[in-house]
């Protein structure tokens, strides 16, 4: 097993294994304080003196001071900076960057600073986009300068996918649908036939319009909402083109069906786990890494066994649609997303070469282990195959009284590194969800700049698009009949002006 999974990295994700030690020994005699404002994978942020943080602390000499303040709580933050706060390491949204570059609460560093303090982490991010030349492209901002240390997402070289409840199939007599009209079919039944025996009319075959419909725009060949470049130079949206009018249609079908659940369009994502949970959904789609194990309780599979120890599940491949084209929802590499690191205006030198260093020393097993599962014995056993196995107790609360997520943007998401925790079946998972073919998932492309045009008219796009969607599928607009006028005001809102700049920066 270790041999295939060896080689799914090999040929599929590209990610070689890496070895070595850090390029210097760092100089740790003099202590510094880091104050740390940002990117937590936890909501809100652990709290001050954590298991993980302390071990950082004694292990770098240095003091940790979190902000808290969470990534999300955009209005937190504009009130944080306008305060005159600022932080030594800073991650925030993507969306956030360049404002925070083009005011000045961010310092410069360098390529070279990257490639002397973390070199390992450098050679993984090259590996994940593919080229170095690329890769230095993406780290250098408009006025020449770098101000982002890249962050590195294994994730990013997976599609979402979907998981099925199969055995809701063998009550039903049915096979994981392979085209659109077999998820069409394997939904009816699902909602119609009582596949939980349960005599009462209370299953639904799909719910929760921003994740599980993408399967179905993937059969018309695009993903909503998304920017594509062509071959000859020019940018299209996909949200007023024909395929898309095309899916809306058939999701409109669905739902006069009876097919979608009418909540689709209310529910969070939470409410939406709580009913697959509950055995109410028959599929749910998801990201494929949140069908691994070491999710513990979290996983799309543990999150149903534990209600119903007989459920069985599975992932499955992007159906095929009428004109034979296919796909599941995918990003494009995006190494200075919201997980990258920036540094402060008032971030000293040897500030930003301890934060390097320290997130260098992650690229390393022992530490990735510390860091992402926590400690051995206590969080996690190790089998007789060296697969790290979580406790039963390892849940979102456990990782947070931890730190475990504190210090998320330190941490790196190589595939060699996730390996340790994945089992057979979260294998079988990960090539199920790499055999789907890869549709982008708001552009196919890498911006050089900020989209000047976007940040004034996709707020008003926006609104529009998804507002006609609702409307289309629920029945609330006809279709054929409203589409020029809808395209028109989509128009009028400012798409033309943003796809007009999109295509002047890819010249």
């Amino acid at each position: 097993m270790r041999k295939l999974f060896a080689l799914l990295i090999a040929l599929v994700l590209t990610l070689g294994m890496i070895s070595g030690a850090l390029a210097d020994e760092p100089d740790l005699s003099k202590h510094l304080e880091i104050t740390w404002a940002g990117h937590a994978d936890t909501t809100p942020p652990a709290e001050d003196g954590t298991w993980y943080q302390k071990h950082l602390e004694e292990k770098w000499n240095v003091t940790i001071i979190p902000q808290e303040i969470s990534h999300v709580e955009m209005d937190a933050w504009d009130l944080f900076f306008a305060s005159g706060n600022t932080a030594d390491l800073i991650s925030q949204p993507a969306s956030r960057y360049n404002m925070l570059i083009d005011q000045g609460l961010v310092r410069p560093i360098s390529l070279e600073m990257l490639y002397t303090y973390a070199p390992h982490w450098m050679e993984k991010t090259i590996e994940m986009v593919g080229s170095k030349e690329q890769v230095e492209t993406m780290l250098t901002y408009d006025d020449g300068n770098v101000y982002c240390m890249p962050y590195i997402a294994y994730t990013a070289s997976f599609p979402f996918s979907a998981y099925i409840r199969t055995d809701w199939l063998d009550k039903l007599g049915l096979s994981v649908p392979t085209t659109l009209d077999e998820y069409h079919d394997v939904i009816a039944a699902f909602v119609n036939n009582d596949p939980d025996g349960n005599g009462v009319n209370d299953t639904l075959g799909i719910s929760g319009a921003n994740m599980n419909f993408h399967y179905v725009f993937g059969a018309y060949g695009i993903m909503r909402n998304s920017y594509y470049l062509q071959d000859d130079g020019s940018v299209i949206y996909t949200s007023v083109g024909e395929p898309y009018k095309n899916a809306l249609k058939t999701l409109a079908g669905w739902y006069a069906e009876g097919l979608i659940d009418p909540e689709s369009f209310t529910d969070d994502r939470a409410k939406l786990r709580e009913k697959w949970s509950t055995g109410r959904i028959g599929i749910m789609n998801d990201n494929a890494w949140w069908g691994e194990s070491s999710r513990g309780n979290n996983s799309v599979f543990n999150m149903l066994y534990n209600n119903d120890p007989d459920a069985r599940v599975t992932c499955f491949a992007a159906v095929t649609g009428p004109d034979g084209l296919s796909g599941a929802s995918y990003y494009y590499p995006n190494i200075t997303g919201q997980a990258c690191v920036l540094f402060g205006a008032d971030t000293t030198d040897e500030e930003v070469i301890r934060i390097m260093q320290i997130k260098e020393s992650m690229t390393y097993t022992d530490e990735y282990k510390m860091g992402r599962y926590g400690e051995e014995g206590v969080t996690y056993t190790v089998d007789e195959n060296g697969t790290l196995v979580m406790n039963s107790d390892w849940d979102f609360a456990k990782q947070r009284s931890m730190g475990i997520g504190q210090f998320y943007a330190l941490q790196p998401q190589s595939f060699e590194d996730a390996s340790l925790v994945l089992t057979p079946e979260d294998i079988a998972t990960a090539n199920i969800a790499i055999s789907s073919n890869k549709i982008y998932d708001g552009m196919n492309f890498f911006a050089p700049r900020s989209n000047e045009a976007a940040s004034i008219y996709s707020g008003d796009v926006n609104t529009i698009v998804n507002e006609y969607y609702a409307n289309a599928i629920m029945g609330k607009v006809d279709i054929d009949a409203s589409w020029d006028e809808y395209v028109a005001k989509v128009n009028a809102a400012g798409l033309p002006e943003i796809i007009a700049e999109y295509e002047d920066m890819l010249k």
